[in-house]
This record gives structure tokens, C-alpha cells and sequence, in this order.
């Protein structure tokens, strides 16, 4: 009797060992698979820890700026925190999407919009005029003092100016439970102390003069309001229109 593998004469019942290392690597690929999927699952934590750290660290620095205003922007600034400034802006529009999903049963009923749909426009029109914002901050730079300003810089400055106006609409959240008609209010004042802050980054921008500084910052805000209205404008337009249209269908 001979093995029909490697052609090794075997005894009565006996099985040639052959083929084991073969099945032996097979086992060990299988169990260096297993490996691989249990050693994701720290990783996925890991990344739920980051999130979680990026998160804590927006608020933190937005409780920062509210209490220490000039040191924090000035430390801010020194920094190359452009990518913090984008956190900003989605942490701002993240919690304009969770207020709009709140308080957008009109939309929902008048309107024909579901609140999904509304919390993701929100969403998506705040973030787009942030980053419009850091833009036209660098477009002004560019006009007034012929030459283009750092893009981290940019977003640090419209970063800085969302991170403010979070806090109004936390405050503004928070007010809307006990007396709605002031929330308003602090989510103006929170606009109106973004653009502060934001100004007081601006004048933090190096290889620029001065008085320079004053009239980028000045010239991007007028543009900034001029986009804005045109933008809000056209979103109301188009708002009123669908509402007429469905009034005029529910009362046909």
C-alpha cells in the first residue's frame, strides 16, 4: 500500500503524515484571521475615544474663549489650529440641525418638509457660509493687501466666530424651555460676540499692517452680510412659494 501523495510505501491502516503540515498551515491562517478581526475591536474604541476627545476639546475651548477672550484668542491664533476651526463650524451646525429638528413642526405641516430634510439644510447652510466666511477673508486679504493670507488662519478666524455664536444657541436652547420668546436674543448676542472675537483673531494676523487688518476684516463682513441675506432671500422665497402652493391645495 503506498500513499497516492508522496508515494510512500505504508503499512496496513496506516496514514501517511504527508499531508499535515498543509492542514497545520490552514489552521494557522485561520487562526491569524481570527486575530485580525478580535484586534479591530480596540481600534473601533479607540476611535470612539478620539471623537469623544475632539468633541470635549470643542466646547472646552469655546468655555475658554467666553471666560479669557483675549488670551485665549491670542494663544489661539499662535497655534496652527485650522483644523479646529472646522470643528467649530460643524459643531455649530450640528446643534443648528438638532434646534431646526426641534422646532420645525410649521415646515413639517404647512410646508410639507419632513424634519429630516429641514435639520440637513440647516445643517449644510451653516457650514457653507462658515466656510464661505473664512473665503471671503482671504479674497479681502488678497484685494487689500496684495497678497493671500495663510487658508489656517482664515478658518481659525471663522472658527472662532462660530465657536461663539454655539454658545448663543446653547443659551438660546436652553432659554427656548422656560421662555421661548428670548431665545432669540442670545442667539444674536452670541453672533454679535463671534464677531468680536473673530475681529479681535483678525488683528492677530501677521506680515499685515495694521491698519490693514481692520478693513480686511471690515470688507469681509460687509460681503459676508451681502451673501447672507442673498442666500436667506432665496431659501424664504422658495420656503413661501411651496407653502402657498400647498395652502392653495388643502383649501382647493
Amino acid at each position: 500500500m503506498y500513499c497516492s501523495n508522496c508515494g510512500r510505501e505504508l503499512r496496513d491502516g496506516e496514514v501517511c503524515s504527508c499531508a499535515q503540515p498543509a492542514q497545520t498551515s490552514k489552521n494557522e491562517a485561520a487562526e491569524k484571521t481570527e486575530e485580525s478581526k478580535t484586534e479591530k475591536k480596540p481600534e473601533d474604541r479607540y476611535d470612539l475615544n478620539k471623537l469623544f476627545l475632539a468633541i470635549v476639546s470643542v466646547f472646552s475651548l469655546i468655555w475658554d474663549i467666553l471666560k479669557k477672550p483675549c488670551t485665549t484668542v491670542q494663544a489661539f491664533m499662535n497655534r496652527d489650529n485650522g483644523k479646529m476651526g472646522v470643528k467649530l463650524m460643524l459643531v455649530k451646525a450640528a446643534l443648528l440641525c438638532i434646534y431646526a429638528l426641534m422646532y420645525s413642526s410649521f415646515a413639517e405641516s404647512m410646508m410639507r418638509i419632513s424634519r429630516f430634510g429641514v435639520g440637513i439644510a440647516v445643517f449644510a447652510v451653516s457650514f457653507a457660509l462658515d466656510f464661505i466666511f473664512a473665503c471671503v477673508i482671504g479674497l479681502c486679504a488678497r484685494v487689500i493687501n496684495k497678497k493671500e493670507i495663510d487658508t489656517t488662519a482664515a478658518m481659525e478666524i471663522a472658527g472662532l466666530k462660530a465657536g461663539c455664536e454655539t454658545a448663543g444657541i446653547i443659551a438660546a436652547a436652553v432659554c427656548s424651555v422656560f421662555l421661548p420668546m428670548l431665545s432669540l436674543v442670545f442667539i444674536l448676542i452670541g453672533s454679535f460676540f463671534g464677531t468680536i472675537v473673530s475681529y479681535t483673531a483678525a488683528l492677530q494676523l501677521s506680515d499685515i499692517d495694521k491698519d490693514k487688518r481692520v478693513y480686511i476684516y471690515l470688507s469681509a463682513v460687509v460681503l459676508m452680510c451681502i451673501i447672507s441675506i442673498v442666500v436667506l432671500t432665496v431659501i424664504s422665497g422658495g420656503l413661501l412659494i411651496n407653502a402657498v402652493k400647498n395652502f392653495s391645495i388643502m383649501y382647493r
